[in-house]
C-alpha cells in the first residue's frame, strides 16, 4: 500500500504521469485501509478494538466497473452450522485456520447469516461455550449477497453500507465464496497494475 502511494505520488509530481499516478496512490490507500481492517480483525482479543470491524471504503467502485465478483472473491469459505458454539468455531475456524469471517448455514445448507471475529470479541469468554454462531450472526437479510457473475463495483457499494463490510456469494442458494475488503483491495491492485503498464 505504501509502495503504491509512493510510486503514484512520485509519478504524479515528478514524471508527469498525471491521473495514472493519482490512480496508483488511490489504490495504495485502499490497500492500507483493507489491511488495517484485516489486522484489527485478527487482533480480536485486544481491548478497545472496533466491535463491528467497520471501516470506510475509499471511493474506488468506478475503477472496478466490469470486474466480476468471481474474479475477486475467496472461493469456498468455511461455512458454520448455526448451532455450532463459539468455542467450537474459534477452535476450528480461527486457531487452526487464519480466518475472520464465516457464513452461517442451517441444516439444509441454506445461508442464514454471517459471523465475524469482531462480533465474537465483545462476548465474555465464559459465554462462548454455550452461545451459538446463529445467535450472534448478522441475519442473511442484513448481509449483502451476490452471484459470481455480478458486477464487483455494485457489490462493493452495498458492502460499504453493511454491518460487517462483507458480501456472501451464492450460486443456486449455496455459499460458494465471500468478498472482503482485502479481496476488493487485491482486485483493485490488479486493475491499477494493468493501467500502469505502458502501451507498447
Amino acid at each position: 500500500g505504501y509502495g503504491f502511494i509512493g510510486i503514484g505520488s512520485v509519478g504524479f509530481l515528478v514524471t508527469g504521469a498525471g491521473l495514472s499516478g493519482l490512480w496508483l496512490a488511490a489504490i495504495g490507500w485502499f490497500l492500507l485501509s483493507a489491511g488495517r481492517e484485516e489486522a484489527n480483525m485478527a487482533r480480536w482479543n485486544l481491548p478497545g478494538s472496533n466491535p463491528t470491524g467497520s471501516s470506510a471504503f475509499p471511493p474506488v467502485t468506478p475503477s472496478l466497473a466490469g470486474i466480476r465478483v468471481r474474479d475477486a472473491m475467496t472461493l469456498d469459505p468455511l461455512t458454520v452450522p448455526a448451532w455450532v458454539t463459539l468455542d467450537q468455531l474459534l477452535a476450528e475456524g480461527v486457531y487452526r485456520r487464519p480466518l475472520s469471517s464465516f457464513p452461517v448455514v442451517d441444516a439444509a445448507g441454506t445461508f442464514v447469516g454471517l459471523i465475524t471475529l469482531a462480533r465474537i470479541r465483545p462476548l465474555p469468554v465464559d459465554r462462548r461455550m454455550w452461545t451459538t454462531a446463529g445467535q450472534i450472526a448478522v441475519p442473511a437479510a442484513d448481509c449483502p449477497t451476490c452471484a459470481p457473475d455480478d458486477d464487483l463495483a455494485a457489490v462493493v457499494t452495498r458492502m460499504a453500507g453493511s454491518p460487517d463490510r462483507r458480501a456472501v456469494v451464492l450460486d443456486n442458494g449455496r455459499v460458494v465464496g465471500i468478498v472482503s475488503p482485502s479481496d476488493v483491495g487485491r482486485a483493485a491492485a490488479r486493475v491499477g497494475a494493468a493501467h500502469a503498464v505502458p502501451a507498447v
